[in-house]
């Protein structure tokens, strides 16, 4: 039928549908969410883009085709098609709004939220159906809470900071005097209790140098490095862990004999983390055993820490080096945080990685002290 052809009464009428149609058209494609119009059979009649970002398919793949085809899950058929038939013949049915599965043009399901109206066009009716991706929105909440989670991490990170720095500032005079009233007692040198005050004086220095090591931590700039013996190190650090330790925990060095360019008091505190860490694993084990080893690798030293403990769940490996992720209570769980932070600042890198039966192992690397280079910053 042509326009001639059309009676005059009836013109206007096409012609309303018509803008309507387009004004709707236009409309659909500045909206924000999928919107889909069906007719009376429930063939897809309108698509707007957003709907082919939802869903995954072209306008001309779904138009005049059924909807319950393409994007409701087998299951839900049934029941769908019984409720667009009851709204078709209920004349001026109300809106209605309610959360459903949903089918992808790759077969996979997700969660939307429906809001359903019939619009009259001429004479017919049309169900418009705007479309929500509920499964889209709890992933952007869940981006916008990680992203306050580390917000507040980050902050929590600076409160600790500034007050490590506090505390080594109003702990280094105290120990400072105490070392000055060491040096004199130790001028008594047939004093009974000489050795004890020469370990003393030492104990009290090292705590003096890793004090200055936190404060100079929270300022900007890299580690100066220093030519650092790794053996040297190793055994002061087990010479502590040993007296503190249960008997049954076994300490073994490899090959340690290695010059390495590292901050020496760096270098002991991630040693004696990563050990103090690896004796309370196995504080239910009677052969409990830790074994430290050293190879080279290039420029690089590879320092591995072996125990024989319970291991660690891989599941908890990509936030094992955040800081306040322990799992024991008493713990602030920052030691290997701060220990991948003290590495890095070395010039290395701290990981875990998969062991051969039971245990841990977490290596790390510090540059090797080679005769001819040296890093910048650091002493030959």
């Amino acid at each position: 039928m042509t326009d001639s052809d059309m009676p005059h009464a009836a013109r206007p009428e096409a012609e309303a549908v018509e803008v309507s149609l387009e004004f709707l058209s236009r409309l659909g494609q500045a909206a924000l969410d999928p919107i889909i119009v069906s007719d009376a059979r429930g063939c897809i009649a309108y698509w707007n883009d957003r709907c082919t970002e939802c869903f995954g398919w072209a306008r001309e793949d779904v138009l005049g085709k059924r909807i319950h085809d393409l994007l409701i899950p087998k299951r839900l058929v049934p029941h769908h098609l019984s409720s667009f038939a009851k709204s078709i013949v209920i004349e001026g049915p109300p809106p209605k709004r309610y959360v459903t599965h949903a089918l992808r043009r790759d077969g996979t399901e997700f969660m939307v939220e429906l809001s359903i109206i019939h619009m009259t066009i001429g004479s017919a009716r049309f169900p418009f159906c705007f479309v929500r991706d509920i499964d889209a929105e709890k992933r952007h909440e869940a981006k916008l809470r990680e992203a306050d989670d580390k917000l507040a991490y980050l902050a929590r990170l600076n409160a600790m900071a500034t007050m490590a720095a506090a505390l080594a500032h109003e702990m280094a005079q105290p120990l400072g005097a105490a070392q000055n009233f060491l040096s004199i007692a130790l001028m008594e040198r047939d004093h009974p209790a000489h050795e004890a005050l020469l370990d003393c004086r030492s104990a009290l220095g090292e705590a003096a140098q890793s004090l200055a090591s936190i404060r100079g931590l929270v300022r900007k700039g890299g580690a100066v490095p220093d030519v650092v013996a790794l053996d040297e190190v190793l055994n002061d650090v087990l010479r502590v862990l040993s007296a503190q330790s249960q008997s049954h925990v076994r300490f073994e060095m490899g090959s340690c004999a290695h010059l390495v360019w590292a901050d020496r008091i760096h270098v002991e505190q991630v040693l004696t983390n990563l050990l103090r860490n690896a004796t309370e694993a196995l504080q239910s084990r009677t052969d409990g055993q830790v074994a430290v080893t050293a190879e080279t690798q290039g420029e690089q030293l590879v320092v591995a820490v072996d125990d024989n403990g319970p291991g660690i769940p891989e599941e908890r490996w990509p936030t094992l080096f955040e800081a306040f992720r322990s799992t024991k209570s008493e713990n602030m769980g920052m030691g290997l945080a701060l220990s991948r932070v003290l590495v890095e600042r070395c010039g290395g890198r701290l990981w875990i990685e998969h062991k051969n039966g039971s245990g841990a192992r977490f290596c790390f690397t510090l540059p090797r002290k080679t005769i001819m280079t040296a890093p910048a910053g650091g002493t030959s």
